[in-house]
């Protein structure tokens, strides 16, 4: 059991060792003796005794004692009994200004001294005892008072400030201050002060930001896992590493005590309290305190931090939901949402102007679109051309949320007396867990392109007709001339000018045909290459194959001319054909004629382009490409014309017009060939571009 330490003050060397004998033989620890004022105060300064007996008369005269007991009053709380050999009413009235705790008169008994030290004892236990209490209840106070602050509108920072300050002078601290710890770091060496009050008179630690909290391993461990395990941990500097540096705090007259923060489970920072002008011993109850001030500041720091969350969320959809605002309202189209009652939820400023004719973008909120219907309506309601939509947007949004499927459809009829075509786009409103919640659309007034649409549809459709008379036309007169020609031919006797007639009459036949084609087709401006060349085909052989039974292969799929370059291709293939017919198959029974069409790429010094990089079989891709060309093969497997006829210097009409259609018109490339086998094969290639 620790003695309790004794301060004598007295200036008679014989009394105070006589009294050091009298308390050392009760079992008193005499701290020291000190005879004049400077003296004891230093003494009970450095001893820090739990009693003082002190002598009201010292040598220098006077009342010197009392205004010793004075001086120390003011620094300590140290119980003081006054020794005095005058017990008369004038002593004692002066002695009892400086509030002693006792007074024995001297010669001191044995017995006097000790009823008096420990009735000083237990006086001076129930009063440490009683401000223990008092300074719990302070500090309580203070934690409520705090925690009120902080479900307040006040700044977190300001609050918390508060709270430090208001629990320093609770808790009679000469300085407190919160240390966060590093992010991560399950085993921190330092730590960073966020916040600190200070007395006046005690100042911040030196450096002010990151604090060494241990100044020995040992120590340091042993803190680190009681504040870890969530204990209060108390020390007296520099006996324990949670000191702030060097300085004031390292003069044997510091004490602090620290308990841990806590953010739920995970540990957060320190709060800690310094008295720094004495090695004060922390009460149980400041302890108990104490924990309760750090879960208050733990809970106010992670409130603190779920409000700065919400706040930065908060912000967050405020940004995404006015750039979502101001996106729709920049588009010309009508945007909206709706809940499964079927109110608005959103309306852009579209929509607002144009259909609703709400006053603002907030009107529409909570209300249904029958409001809106019903009140245009309202405007005139003898005037059934006045409006006459909203019937369908009712049924769909109720299809949509039946179903979970977008719906695209095209409502007609009168907004404000005007008649208009919408083109409507709803789909389901999905949450995040899938749930539907209502309809979103968006709604474009397509009446000016339905109207524009329809004037050239009908004007298209003038064309298409002038276009099938003139072609009809055009065949109708061909085929006059085809006429008065075979006509004339059956009226001639000269087989030469009979052969120049029907001549004359297939290469009109191939004209016409490409009309007759270009009348049956849908869009007027191509032909089918397949199917044309074996009508014109079929029609040749029927003409010039007397006897002789001629097979005619076509393979022209995927091909198809237009309409500048179809009647010139026809008269080449025409003549070609004729002459294969004329001259292919003297003496034969049988033949086979071949007509063959595809695309090919251009040669590098023409073009680039590739036939196969995406390109459908269609004239027209062909003819925007420009990297490709058309060649037609037509071939027979007759005698040939190897030494019979040279197609360069021939005198003969139609070939000299194919050369001249091929290479002037189409300005394209004509070869011919006569295998070994026997047959001809001749192929031209030109440009659609080019035609």
């Amino acid at each position: 059991m620790k003695k309790t330490r004794v301060v004598i003050v007295e200036d008679s060397e014989f009394i105070a060792h006589g009294l050091e004998k009298i308390l050392q033989s009760m079992g008193y620890n005499v701290a020291g003796i000190a005879s004049e004022k400077a003296a004891a105060l230093k003494l009970v300064e450095e001893s820090s005794p739990d009693v003082i007996l002190m002598d009201i008369e010292l040598s220098s005269g006077g009342m010197e004692g009392i205004s010793i007991a004075e001086e120390i009053k003011k620094v300590r709380a140290i119980p003081v009994i006054f020794l005095s050999a005058h017990d008369d009413d004038a002593t004692l009235r002066k002695s009892l200004q400086a509030e002693p705790y006792g007074f024995i008169s001297k010669p001191a008994k044995s017995r006097d001294i000790r009823a008096a030290i420990e009735i000083v004892l237990n006086k001076n236990r129930a009063r440490i005892a009683e401000e223990e209490l008092l300074r719990k209840d302070a500090i309580l106070h203070a934690v409520c008072q705090s925690a009120n602050n902080f479900f307040s509108e006040n700044i977190f920072d300001t609050n918390i400030r508060s709270a430090i300050k208001n629990l320093g002078i609770a808790s009679g601290a000469d300085r407190v201050s919160i240390f966060i710890l590093p992010d991560g770091d399950k085993t921190p060496s330092s730590v960073k002060k966020a916040y600190s009050w200070h007395k006046e008179g005690y100042g911040e630690f030196n450096g002010g930001g990151v604090v060494s909290e241990y100044s020995a391993i040992s120590i340091h461990q042993e803190c680190f896992n009681g504040l870890r395990k969530g204990a209060v941990v108390t020390g007296n500097h520099p006996g324990c590493g949670l000191s702030g540096g060097s300085g004031s705090d390292s003069d044997g007259k510091f004490s602090f005590m620290a308990a841990p923060v806590f953010l739920d489970e995970q540990w957060w920072g320190i709060v800690r309290f310094d008295n720094c002008h004495d090695s004060r011993v922390w009460s149980l109850s400041e302890k108990e305190a104490l924990t309760a001030a750090a879960s208050m500041i733990g809970s106010a720091v992670r409130h603190e931090i779920i409000e700065k969350n919400l706040r930065n969320e908060e912000d967050r959809y405020k940004y995404l939901y006015n750039l979502v605002r101001v996106m729709c309202d920049n588009v010309p189209d009508m945007i909206w949402s709706k809940d499964r009652n079927n109110c608005y939820t959103f309306a852009n400023r579209e929509l607002c102007r144009k259909y609703l004719f709400a006053s603002d973008t907030s009107e529409p909120v909570g209300k249904p679109i029958t409001y809106f219907i019903e009140r245009t309506k309202a405007e005139r309601p003898d005037d059934h051309e006045w409006f006459t939509l909203g019937d369908m947007s009712v049924k769909t949004d109720l299809e949509v949320m039946e179903t979970g499927k977008p719906v695209k459809y095209e409502d007609r009829g009168y907004l404000r007396g005007r008649y208009v075509y919408l083109d409507v786009f709803k789909s389901p409103f999905f949450d995040s867990s899938g749930n539907i919640i209502g309809t979103l659309g968006c709604t474009r007034d397509i009446t000016e392109e339905k109207r524009t649409r329809d004037e050239i549809k009908r004007s298209l459709d003038e064309k298409t007709i002038l276009l099938q008379e003139v072609h009809h036309r055009v065949k109708n007169n061909l085929a006059i001339v085809n006429s008065l020609l075979s006509m004339q031919g059956r009226s001639v006797e000269s087989s030469d000018i009979r052969n120049s007639l029907k001549d004359a009459e297939m290469r009109i036949f191939s004209i016409s045909s490409v009309h007759e084609e270009l009348y049956k087709s849908e869009d007027f401006s191509h032909i089918d290459a397949d199917r044309h060349f074996t009508l014109l085909g079929e029609e040749i052989i029927g003409n010039y194959a007397a006897g002789t039974l001629i097979l005619l292969d076509v393979d022209c799929k995927g091909i198809r001319l237009g309409l500048n370059t179809a009647i010139p291709v026809s008269l080449v293939v025409n003549e070609l054909l004729t002459n294969s017919l004329k001259y292919a198959f003297s003496g034969r029974d049988e033949g086979v004629i071949t007509i063959k069409a595809g695309k090919e790429d251009m040669p590098e010094k023409e073009a680039g382009g590739n036939c196969d990089s995406g390109m459908d079989n269609m004239y027209g891709a062909a003819e925007r490409s420009g990297g490709c060309r058309i060649c037609i093969e037509v071939s027979d497997d007759g005698i040939g014309m190897k030494n019979t006829v040279d197609p360069e210097n021939t005198s003969s009409l139609g070939l000299s017009l194919v050369k001249n259609i091929v290479r002037m018109q189409l300005d394209g490339e004509l070869t011919f060939e006569s295998p070994d086998e026997g047959g001809t094969i001749c192929r031209f290639c030109f440009s659609p571009e080019n035609s």
